[in-house]
């Protein structure tokens, strides 16, 4: 099957970056120490590099033994970034990882050395150029991932990079436009070229502008770059964050405590917060090359399926055992049950669900109505028979409302008077009527009240 038909390459570059973390989570703790002590001396002695030739008065002394230093140290971050792509795809082929011998070390030193030192003038030119960007920018990042102990000679290193570098151009540079750190990075450098101009300007106005470009590039690059661009925000408001609890904390006064916007126009801030931003994504996407490495020398070596065959034959003793107690226990099912075994196991059942702390939660039995005495019956059905009258004197029409699908509800049966119940509505009539004659208009006519 063709790489361009190949169901893989229409993994979106969200899916493969999402791989890729689960990748750096499966390689490990070893494996981002391995990165962190490559990396993080060479993004501090840029920053210090920077900062230095900048503000020092000296730095016409140190230039030379800095960029040499400077140069070193890239040689060794890349050195061991290698040996962190060898952790990445050991994980994929499911491998342990093979030991490093100083040999190795030095021959990986000087390979990645002579290779990532052409990014200088291989870069600038393909940026200018545009169109094979993205490409450069993939071979140079395979060029990190595939160099193993295996490798026989650079030019075969630079000749797979660039052939897995072909494969599936739109995944490519969907995920140079998600992860790649370049942009963010080119945008500092830009802006801390032109600060000393801005700062050499004696009118405060121009002065002032550093934030204001600063904040434009950042507004700039996020169509180029998103998610470098809410990287580099987030880890300046933490740096804002935690300069203003010291300051809270400790009560230090300093000039940023001062003026916040002061950090905009200090490139120490800057190229802090770039490389801090380079070590956070760069593993990442070194991780989403190492995917697409894999997957592209499997379509020639099949090592997806090896390392998918391997991984069903460790687990084919424990389908084994579930296929057979899958089988076995219907069998079991259809054993017939002794009715004399099973009739003490409910008689036990029932006594133990009988106690207390199990009948107290089942529903209330309903109790049969008990007969009252004779006087609360009496009061019961004049009650009954008060109501019903009430009922039929000024409610006749009114009955309950029916919903369609509902059955009609019959008419209320009507109330009959017992003989008790009429004796006693009597009586209550005739006092009615006499406390009416003696406290009404009546008795006081006739003089009774």
């Amino acid at each position: 099957m063709s790489s361009s038909k190949r169901p893989k390459n229409q993994a979106s570059a969200f899916l493969l970056a999402e791989e890729a973390v689960q990748l750096l989570f499966r390689s490990g703790l070893h494996s981002m120490s391995l990165y962190c002590i490559g990396s993080v001396p060479f993004v501090l002695g840029l920053v210090a590099y920077v900062g230095t030739m900048l503000h020092s008065g000296y730095a016409h002394l140190y230039h030379g033994t800095g960029a040499l230093g400077l140069a070193i140290l890239f040689m060794w971050m890349k050195t061991l970034q290698a040996r962190f792509g060898q952790h990445l795809a050991n994980t994929l082929r499911d491998e342990p990882p093979s030991p490093w011998q100083v040999r190795a070390f030095m021959t990986t030193f000087c390979r990645q050395g002579l290779l990532h030192g052409t990014f200088m003038v291989v870069y600038p030119v393909a940026f200018i150029t545009v169109i094979p960007m993205g490409f450069v920018a993939s071979m140079y990042q395979n060029m990190s991932v595939l160099d193993d102990c295996n490798t026989q000679s650079t030019r075969k290193l630079a000749e797979d990079a660039f052939s897995q570098a072909r494969l599936w151009p739109k995944q490519n540079h969907f995920l140079l436009w998600l992860c790649s750190p370049f942009m963010i990075c080119l945008g500092a450098g830009i802006l801390i070229g032109t600060m000393p101009l801005l700062n050499s300007v004696e009118d405060e106005f121009f002065v002032s502008l550093g934030g204001v470009y600063a904040f434009l590039l950042l507004a700039a690059a996020i169509p180029t770059s998103p998610f470098a661009v809410f990287t580099v925000a987030n880890v300046g408001i933490g740096i804002y964050f935690i300069l203003e609890m010291a300051h809270v904390v400790t009560g230090a006064d300093t000039l940023f405590a001062r003026n916040p916007g002061a950090l905009l126009d200090n490139d120490f801030f800057i190229s802090l917060v770039c490389g801090i931003t380079y070590l956070l994504l760069d593993p990442v996407l070194k991780a989403a090359y190492a995917i697409r490495c894999h997957e592209g020398t499997s379509l020639h070596t099949g090592a997806d399926l090896r390392v998918a065959l391997r991984r069903i034959s460790r687990i084919a003793p424990l389908l084994l055992v579930l296929t057979t107690t899958a089988i076995a226990l219907p069998a079991a099912a259809d054993v017939p049950v002794d009715s004399a075994q099973v009739a003490p196991l409910e008689q036990a059942l029932d006594e133990e669900l009988a106690e207390r702390r199990y009948t107290w939660r089942m529903p209330r039995a309903d109790r049969p109505d008990a007969e009252l005495p004779w006087l609360l019956q009496l009061l019961q059905d004049f009650g009954e028979s008060v109501r019903g009258w009430i009922k039929a004197a000024f409610f006749p029409q009114w009955r309950p409302p029916v919903f369609e699908g509902d059955d009609p509800i019959p008419d209320p049966p009507r109330q009959e008077v017992s003989a008790p119940a009429g004796i006693l509505l009597a009586t209550a009539a005739l006092a009615s009527v006499f406390l009416g004659f003696y406290q009404g208009p009546l008795g006081a006519w006739l003089g009774l009240s």
